[in-house]
């Protein structure tokens, strides 16, 4: 029950998204899109995180709920939820 309220306040990405990560701007990063069954769809090395963030095309994946990690070493990884819809 709890899962499915807080699907409900996801607010949908047509096909791209931007991560922020305000506290490792400037910092080396690794971001990860993972798909529901726990496979890394997506990776990304970043030399130095973005002020402005990343965008994240996920045009060729299907629609759906995806985990979007953002790991720096030493430190938890930053989770967040998105929902990929199509048009």
């Amino acid at each position: 029950m709890m899962v499915k309220e807080e699907l409900h306040k996801l607010d949908p990405a047509i096909d791209v998204f931007q991560i922020t990560a305000e506290i490792y701007t400037g910092e080396y990063v690794i971001v990860q899109v993972i798909d529901i069954l726990g496979k890394i769809i997506k990776s990304e090395v970043l030399k130095e995180m973005p002020y402005k963030g990343i965008e994240i095309n996920l045009h060729d994946q299907a629609e759906g709920i995806y985990l979007v990690n953002i790991l720096k070493s030493g430190h938890e990884p930053l989770m967040k939820k998105v929902m990929i819809i199509h048009k």
